[in-house]
């Protein structure tokens, strides 16, 4: 996560959020402190946490490292999991695809078709990176499990300041619901046919803490 590569406890923010009334403090808290800067987090964006490869500082390390980490994790962790006479070269293709639209609505069917596997295999592969920690289904949409991983299929430089928010919640929250057990914490999507959409909701015991949605303009649109 991004605090444990800086070596910091987690942000209270869920925590704060479970409190019978929390809006005004949690308000007057955000206002008041920085637990990551823009700097920290953009950074966390660009190399993940993966160790080994998170620390590296060469940029091109990283990129080989990443490379081979991929080959590995495909060419043969994947054959461990679910052999398959799916090319690695398609499997990446579909890691590549999904990374261009991380957190969108999937179409699965045409994702098969535009690599010519079955719906049914398409649905086994998606499987299996879940089982091998690189993606997560999310709602509709599926993220990215280490933001490394992510900005080296789909660099910053192609990346929207809006989709790199994306990403960041994604991680932080979900980072939060799988270590903070005590909390008994869920993270889903809230979407509706008429348009209305919340990417992320947080619940606690049942009961819904909070709908967090983001802009990229630092002042909220009418549509937000």
């Amino acid at each position: 996560t991004a605090s444990e590569t800086h070596s910091r406890k987690f942000s209270r923010f869920v925590e704060k959020l479970t409190e019978r009334d929390p809006t005004d403090r949690l308000l007057q808290s955000l206002k008041n402190t920085h637990w990551c800067d823009e700097k920290h987090a953009d950074q966390y964006l660009d190399r993940g946490g993966l160790p080994g490869i998170a620390f590296l500082r060469d940029s091109m390390q990283r990129v080989n490292s990443w490379d081979n980490y991929l080959d590995t994790l495909l060419g043969r962790d994947f054959q461990y999991v679910q052999p398959t006479k799916v090319p690695v070269r398609t499997l990446r293709g579909i890691l590549q695809e999904i990374a261009s639209r991380e957190g969108l609505p999937l179409n699965r069917s045409e994702l098969a078709r535009k690599f010519r596997v079955s719906t049914p295999t398409l649905q086994k592969i998606l499987g299996v990176f879940e089982t091998l920690f690189l993606i997560r289904s999310h709602g509709q949409g599926i993220f990215f499990e280490d933001a490394g991983i992510l900005s080296f299929l789909r660099p910053k430089e192609v990346r929207t300041e809006a989709e790199r928010m994306g990403s960041w919640l994604f991680l932080e929250l979900r980072a939060q619901c799988a270590y903070r057990k005590d909390l008994q914490l869920s993270l889903s999507e809230f979407r509706t046919r008429g348009g209305a959409h919340v990417p992320f909701v947080l619940s606690s015991k049942g009961r819904t803490l909070a709908g967090i949605s983001f802009d990229a303009s630092p002042s909220l649109s009418e549509k937000s």
